[in-house]
């Protein structure tokens, strides 16, 4: 799923909700996380308040306030 960033960050509200319907339809599904860092710190919270081992997800996080340059 996609979901476009919105700068008060309320997007993140969205994308919580398209993560916990996904774990319902699929409950051993993985997730790969990417973008933001703090978005992605966000996300990682969730799928631990709902018992998603480290394990069942990947995460390449790109953009950070300041940051310059890619790995």
């Amino acid at each position: 799923h996609v979901c476009v960033r919105r700068h008060d960050e309320r997007h993140l509200i969205e994308l919580e909700e398209k993560m916990r319907v996904a774990l319902e339809l699929q409950p051993a599904a993985g997730a790969v996380l990417t973008g933001k860092a703090e978005s992605i710190q966000h996300m990682r919270k969730l799928l631990r308040r709902v018992n998603v081992g480290a394990d069942r997800f990947q995460v390449k996080a790109y953009w950070k306030p300041g940051k310059t340059g890619m790995d």
